[in-house]
Formats: structure tokens, C-alpha cells, sequence
């Protein structure tokens, strides 16, 4: 099996070798599209991680439902210069945190704190209703355009003996991605042409490159706002050097100065530090308890969880374990909490969760650097991922550990008031306001 590392220095030699960004079938540049799940899929088939994002928060049948319900006739789509896409968790908040922006007459940026106000996420179900009619489509026409286009391809061969994937499983993701690709930019050039629009303002750019491309054949600019972790590896954001990225957008708004240290963006895009909706308020520390929050992530959610259950066993009562949800997991796999006496938390707000815990242990989260304004302790668990976290660990003098053992011994030498760090160094990651 691989590691983490030999995985990712393998996709970035593969790239710088093939030029691969400038390959397409039917003008489509392919690997833009496919390069972040193929490389989560890699993860997952070496043992790395497990599924990102495993909660099904609609069936099919619902998210049909909820786009007609929103776009029969397209009633829901005014025109419009601005259109604001949310992130898929705020179909269920009712907000989205990292959206709280809107444009000024001047052409400037300016924010507002609140929840957004509906008439800017009225497209919110036009959206949906699209992916799900684009997604069909290209399960309906994948063989057509597999036998036509991938047949006995060279392109195909060589990526999947490069990168030591089954021949079948790259025609079938080139197919369905590049089929989907054409139909969903297809619509979205009709949609924006007729609204007029000028920006289009997203959350996680990449799996919305048919939406991006259809913007820039509209002249509209395309603005992202940072919505997790911007580090070295992460295949959304660090590309290689001296190649034209496609489908990306021109700005990306980031939490602070320091993300943009840290990945290779595309050389046309423009970042646009302190201007991300998410800047944190200031915290409050609040009054320490004894307790220990675990910060889950899908991705290394069940392994965390082992490991806080065995760090309770050693604790029993002396302290209190909290094991914090993602949005994107489900209940059910962490049944026995109770049995462990481990508090489930997928409902008290961050803040509260922070104010209270005196240490954090994290893998991958940006949680873990929230935690640090609410002066809790935090240590890195070495999960797999955690590679995603070495250079901020290292920036931010965050313990790296791998064993329940290290833990203990870090909690005896902790002050129970919490610790005070720096805020000019953590100002570089997280603009206060």
C-alpha cells in the first residue's frame, strides 16, 4: 500500500510529465474535472481514508422535489448581475457562512454578518434541479460517448498505467464527467446569458467547473470563498507550476493572508486576502471545563472516534470526552458513545464547544485554528490527512501526535485556564471583526 505522500508526489510527477490540463476529448479539458476524486478514490482504495462526505442528505426523489418546486418554469431564476451559488450543507442551515458578501454600487466588496437574506439564494433549487438532470443525462449517454470517443484511446492507457488505475474505471470517469460537463455548461450559458450576469459568487469550486466555464464564456467574473483547509496536496487548490488551469475562478476570497503561502494557485487567479464572510467573531474563552473535544471529519471520522473511546477508558471520570460530528456524517456509525460515556456533539454551536473544552484533537479541520482564539490547547492526531495539516502544525507550534499515551502525557502538563496565543500570528489565518 502507499502512503499519503507517495500518492500525492506520484499525481503532481504524472501532471508535470504529461502536461495533462491540456489533453481533452470534444473541447473538454477532462482532468480538471476529475483530478480531486480520483485522487480521494486512490486514497480510499489504499486504506488512507474512508468516504468524505458519506451522508445522503436527499434522495433522489427529494432533491427532484425541491428543484421543481423551485424552478418550475424557471420561475425561480431572475435576472440578475450577481448569482450566488451556496454550499451544499446550507440547503440544510438555512444559511451559508462562507456567502455573507454582497456587492456595492462601486464595484467594491462589502459584508453584512447576518443570515443571508433569501432573495440572494433563490437559485439555490434552480441549481440542484440542474446537477440532478445533468447527472441522469450522462449515465444515459456515458456508453455512447465511451465507445465513440475512449475507444482504444492512448490518453486513457496511458493515465491508467501511470497511475496504476483499472482501464475500465478511467473511461468511466473521463465518460460520465465530460458528458455531464457539456450538458450542465450548456444549460448554465443559457441561464446566465439571459440574466445577464456579471459575477458568480461559489463555495468549493472544484465539481463546479461546467458552471465556471459557462461564466467566463459570459464575461462574468467567478469569485470563490474559502470554505476549509488551502494547504499543500489538497487537489481542489495546488496545481502545478507553468501550466494554464481551466474552469477555476479569477478570485478566490480567503480567511486571512497566510492560505495563499501555501498552494500554487492558477497564475490568473487573483487572492483576495480579509475578504472572506467567514471572519471569526471574537471569542470568548469562558470558564475551562475538564473536558476534550474530538473534531471528526468524515474522511477519518470511525479511526478518531477509536481513538477518543480509548482515551476515555484511560481518563474514566476525570475528564470529559466530546466527539463534535461533520455536517456531512451521519449518527449512526458513532451508536456507542453513550455505552463510553462520550458526549455526542452535532448540535452545540462551535463557540459554545470551544469556550468550554480545554483541548482540541484534530486531524484536518481549520476548527483546530478557531480553537486557538477560544486559547484551548490542540494537538494534531496522525491520521491519515493529517499531511494535510504539517505546515500550519509546524507555523503554529500545534503538537503532532500519534498515540493515546501522548495525549495523557500533554494533558499533565496543561494549565486548566487554557493557553494564550499569539493573535498576530493567528490574524494571518483568520481576520477578527
Amino acid at each position: 500500500m502507499l502512503s499519503f505522500d507517495e500518492i500525492a508526489n506520484r499525481f503532481k510527477s504524472f501532471e508535470q510529465d504529461e502536461k495533462i490540463f491540456d489533453l481533452d476529448f470534444c473541447n473538454v479539458k477532462f482532468w480538471k474535472l476529475i483530478r480531486f476524486k480520483i485522487f480521494n478514490d486512490v486514497l480510499m482504495s489504499n486504506g488512507l481514508i474512508d468516504r468524505p462526505h458519506a451522508k445522503n442528505k436527499y434522495s433522489l426523489k427529494k432533491k427532484l422535489q425541491y428543484g421543481f418546486h423551485h424552478t418550475l418554469g424557471l420561475t425561480a431564476i431572475k435576472r440578475s448581475e450577481n448569482v450566488f451559488v451556496p454550499h451544499p450543507r446550507s440547503l440544510i442551515a438555512h444559511e451559508d457562512i462562507f456567502l455573507r458578501l454582497v456587492l456595492s454600487d462601486n464595484g467594491s466588496i462589502k459584508f453584512f454578518y447576518d443570515k443571508l437574506n433569501y432573495k440572494y439564494r433563490s437559485n439555490e433549487g434552480s441549481f440542484l434541479l440542474i446537477i440532478v438532470f445533468a447527472k441522469i443525462l450522462a449515465y444515459l449517454f456515458k456508453p455512447l460517448f465511451k465507445k465513440r470517443y475512449l475507444k482504444n484511446s492512448e490518453i486513457i492507457k496511458n493515465i491508467s498505467s501511470r497511475m496504476n488505475l483499472k482501464l475500465s474505471y478511467v473511461e468511466n470517469i473521463i465518460s460520465f464527467s465530460v458528458v455531464r460537463f457539456l450538458i450542465e455548461s450548456t444549460i448554465y450559458k443559457i441561464i446566465f446569458r439571459w440574466m445577464g450576469v456579471k459575477r458568480v459568487y461559489l463555495v468549493v469550486s472544484y465539481g463546479k467547473e461546467a458552471l465556471i466555464e459557462a461564466a467566463h464564456s459570459c464575461k462574468a467574473h467567478v469569485y470563490e470563498s474559502q470554505h476549509g483547509l488551502i494547504c499543500k496536496n489538497h487537489f481542489g487548490y495546488d496545481f502545478p507550476l507553468e501550466q494554464k488551469i481551466p474552469y477555476f475562478p479569477d478570485f478566490v476570497l480567503t480567511f486571512g493572508s497566510i492560505w495563499k503561502n501555501f498552494v500554487d494557485f492558477p497564475s490568473h487567479t487573483k487572492i483576495l486576502d480579509n475578504m472572506s464572510g467567514h471572519n471569526l467573531r471574537q471569542m470568548s474563552v469562558g470558564t475551562k471545563r475538564r473536558r476534550i473535544l474530538f473534531i471528526s471529519q468524515g474522511t477519518v471520522g470511525q479511526e478518531l472516534f477509536k481513538i477518543a473511546i480509548a482515551l476515555k477508558l484511560k481518563l474514566g471520570n476525570s475528564m470529559d470526552v466530546v466527539f463534535r460530528l461533520h455536517p456531512s456524517e451521519n449518527v449512526e456509525p458513532y451508536a456507542e458513545a453513550k455505552r463510553y460515556n462520550i458526549i455526542l456533539d452535532a448540535t452545540i454551536p462551535k463557540e459554545q464547544a470551544l469556550a468550554e473544552c480545554l483541548l482540541v484533537v484534530g486531524v484536518a479541520s481549520t476548527l483546530i485554528i478557531e480553537a486557538l482564539f477560544s486559547s484551548c490547547y490542540a494537538v494534531i492526531y496522525k491520521l491519515s490527512s493529517y499531511e494535510y495539516y504539517r505546515q500550519i502544525a509546524e507555523d503554529l507550534e500545534i503538537p503532532m501526535i500519534d498515540s493515546v499515551e501522548e495525549i495523557i502525557q500533554y494533558l499533565e502538563k496543561l494549565d486548566i485556564n487554557g493557553r494564550g496565543y499569539h493573535k498576530d500570528k493567528l490574524s494571518e489565518y483568520f481576520y477578527l471583526y
